[in-house]
């Protein structure tokens, strides 16, 4: 924490890029590392950070206490490292030797079946059996249950794709896997997972890769299998450690020894020592609007509790969509604000308990038990935190954590703490045959703070962030939008920290500054006029740098003036004051483009990636990176890192070319914006071909009409056979469909006819 002199100083030094951060949990957090690691890096940008909390501590729903012998997680306990967010910020604290995995010796669940505890089937991972084998030998499934699960295998892909934009999970299961797989395995693992109800939760949002899994390989069994042959050797063997065990792949899962708030303590220390960061506890924010002083150089106002009026350049708001939402109230802000407020959210509570292992007649040998809701009990999980990792409780203690309500159980949450206790302790004796009475126990309430990731998830996000794109200097971060883990806040943290940097930094004077300010009151010919006044006004100015013809000025006139031909021309040459600037563009590798603007100077590389609807781009020069090859360099690393971090594309078959991702020549991804609505856009993919005369054919099918992944295949077969009547490529395309199942069927009738006929030696001994 910085004290009050440096604060006041980096508010009086106009040089200094001034960013708050409303909230102090691990998003927020993140956010901070990241930019100060910006900052240490580009010594040219100097910036002050201030975080505001409203509570007295830090961490958010991360809280870890010590009791007695006891350590206690009163939220998440673990993070999943597949995802590379969370290791990689440990290994940036030197925090990564305080991680320790899982406990070998219980890496399975339990569930609940007919009130008696059950082990999931081995290698069942949420809804991918990796052992199908083990499905045969499991109490868990009545004998029609195993077979309707194991026929997933000769199930065909969805057979009218009218609406594969997104399915519900409990929808998904049920067609591939059969309504008690879904009802006694899948809604109990997932739904400890994300507290949802499995009939709204998005399938393409959560867990996108069992629909990617159904359409290359027609199966999920399938492809699990499949996977698992085309692994190496050194692969396998750390797949083999994933997938031991039962449940979630637990051999995935990490933790600090002494608990996820050392992880928050180690990341509150670090940025306390960088002497630019101000922590702001018992905080109160009432309200964030842009500074309708345009003179200024802050864009931002946050406006205290107690009245109060500070200004900042750019602003991160890390929390809750809903409160979020209750913070921008500006006429400006409405549609963000609208669109932050059709993200529901869930309750839940967590009751947390020391026993002696003497106290159950179970042996609790698992990490945890997952109860369907089936089985009408009041608790939705019990995770044995002792038995997950080892030196949680003293030898011969357990230490449980018991959720109630969630989504499914809402109303539970309406009791008082002794009743949820009162609740808690009759489960516990009916199921685990619990004895006698914990050594302590505390309880940690919830409330609207678990993001329900419904069906419509990602188009909701996707309205989100084209709302934040008309806001200038504001960021969202957090786990409703990209993920609910750990490691999925942090990498939502460190894109909006990224974005900040990629954006210039706001100055009365700059024109870029003052065109987005007013770009809603002129015209394209006032912008033009204004430009050149402000032009003419920066001349007068000793320092070259803070003209108008910086790279970031540049760039944004770039895409302000897109196809006007009367500035930005053909020739990719922009003339503005009877100046004339000449650009240069080549496409290096994927992603990345050279940029070289010859009588400026400014020469470097441009990395842009399309994600969910949202560019992502960030321009590294040859200056300020110590040379050609050093910012090529850097360029390839940061683009890595988008790779890595921002969801996955949309496009179901994930196919890529140079130009585009349908993977096919002469089919291409398009993306239309109505001007006349607000917020009015379409995808569609687009068959194109040259016809007889020469003329360019452009055939669309749109995602809204048929789907994404009907409009491709249609899209496809109009450019092969180049028909232009969309309902010939329609029929074609249904006679394809049915030949292909009737010669489906077919097959499988042969094979059937096949396998029943006797052979020689039957028949000779049928004649004896």
């Amino acid at each position: 924490m910085i004290d009050d002199a440096s604060s006041v100083s980096a508010e009086q030094d106009p040089h200094i890029r001034r960013i708050a951060i409303i909230g102090a949990g691990i998003t927020g957090l993140a956010a901070a590392h990241r930019i100060v690691k910006h900052a240490a890096t580009d010594s040219a940008a100097p910036c002050s950070v201030r975080i505001y909390e409203a509570s007295d501590r830090l961490g958010g729903i991360i809280r870890t206490e010590r009791i007695q012998d006891f350590i206690v997680e009163l939220g998440p306990d673990s993070f999943i490292t597949n995802k590379p967010a969370g290791i990689q910020l440990c290994e940036e604290l030197g925090f990564a030797s305080e991680l320790i995995p899982t406990d070998e010796r219980f890496r399975r669940s339990l569930v609940l079946r007919n009130g008696r505890p059950q082990p999931v089937p081995d290698g069942f991972m949420l809804m991918a059996p990796a052992k199908p084998w083990a499905i045969f030998t499991t109490p868990v499934l009545s004998l029609s249950g195993k077979l309707r699960l194991l026929s997933e295998t000769f199930r065909s892909s969805r057979p009218s794709p009218t609406n594969t934009d997104d399915e519900s999970l409990a929808g998904f299961v049920r067609r591939r896997f059969g309504k008690e797989t879904l009802d006694r395995l899948v809604q109990p693992l997932v739904g400890g997972i994300y507290t949802s109800d499995p009939e709204k939760l998005s399938l393409r949002a959560t867990m996108p890769r069992f629909l990617d899994m159904e359409q290359k390989y027609g199966s999920v069994i399938r492809a699990t299998l499949a996977e698992q042959k085309q692994s190496n050797s050194q692969t396998a063997s750390a797949n083999a450690a994933a997938v031991s065990g039962s449940g979630a792949r637990y051999g995935l899962f990490a933790a600090p020894k002494s608990g996820l708030g050392s992880l928050i303590d180690r990341l509150q220390q670090s940025l306390q020592n960088t002497g630019i960061v101000d922590i702001r506890a018992n905080t109160t924010i009432r309200q964030v609007v842009p500074n309708p002083n345009s003179n200024v150089r802050s864009r931002w106002d946050i406006v205290l509790s107690d009245g109060t009026t500070e200004s900042f350049d750019d602003v991160i708001i890390t929390l809750a969509t809903h409160q979020a939402a209750a913070l921008l109230t500006d006429t400006c802000c409405q549609s963000l604000a609208a669109a932050l407020s059709r993200i529901e959210y869930a309750s839940s509570a967590i009751m947390v308990s020391a026993h002696r292992l003497t106290d159950f007649r179970h042996p609790l040998d698992a990490f945890g038990l997952v109860i369907p809701a089936i089985e009408n009990r009041r608790i939705l999980a019990v995770s044995f935190g002792s038995r997950k990792f080892v030196g949680r409780a003293p030898e011969g203690h357990v230490l449980l954590r018991t959720f109630v309500g969630g989504a499914m159980q809402p109303e539970l949450l309406e009791q008082n703490d002794e009743q949820i206790e009162q609740i808690v302790n009759e489960e516990l004796r009916d199921i685990l045959g619990m004895t006698g009475t914990p050594l302590f126990r505390q309880l940690a309430r919830y409330n609207n703070s678990m993001p329900q990731y419904h069906v419509g998830h990602l188009q909701r996000v996707q309205q989100i962030e084209s709302c934040l794109q008309r806001l200038p200097g504001l960021q969202l971060a957090g786990s409703a939008y990209h993920g609910v883990g750990i490691p999925d806040s942090i990498a939502s943290a460190w894109l909006a920290a990224d974005a900040l940097k990629a954006a210039p930094a706001p100055s009365p004077g700059n024109a870029i500054w003052f065109i987005s300010g007013r770009l809603k009151r002129f015209s394209i010919a006032k912008i033009v006029t204004e430009m050149r006044l402000s032009q003419l006004r920066l001349q007068r100015r000793e320092s070259e740098s803070e003209s108008f013809t910086d790279e970031s000025s540049a760039e944004f006139f770039m895409a302000l003036t897109r196809d006007r031909t009367d500035i930005w021309r053909a020739s990719r040459c922009r003339t503005l004051n009877r100046t004339q600037t000449r650009m240069t563009t080549r496409t290096v590798e994927k992603g990345i483009c050279r940029f070289d603007v010859e009588d400026r100077g400014t020469h470097g590389y441009m990395v842009r990636i399309m994600r969910r609807g949202k560019m992502h781009q960030r321009f590294f020069s040859d200056r300020n990176n110590g040379g050609k090859r050093k910012a090529l360099a850097a360029a390839r690393e940061h683009y890595a890192m988008l790779e890595e971090t921002l969801p996955p594309i949309q496009s179901q078959k994930g196919r890529e070319t140079s130009r585009n991702s349908s993977g096919v020549v002469g089919v291409h991804l398009a993306h239309d914006v109505d001007s006349r609505y607000p917020d009015c856009e379409y995808w569609s993919y687009v068959a194109s071909w040259l016809d007889e005369n020469g003329k360019r054919v452009n055939v669309r099918f749109a995602w809204n009409r048929y789907g994404d992944q009907l409009a491709w295949e249609l899209a496809c077969i109009a450019r092969q056979k180049e028909i232009r009547d969309r309902e010939e490529v329609r029929r074609l395309y249904d006679r394809r469909e049915n030949a292909r199942v009737r010669k489906k069927k077919k097959s499988v009738v042969q094979a059937r006819k096949t396998s029943s006929k006797s052979t020689p030696a039957t028949k000779a001994r049928r004649k004896k």
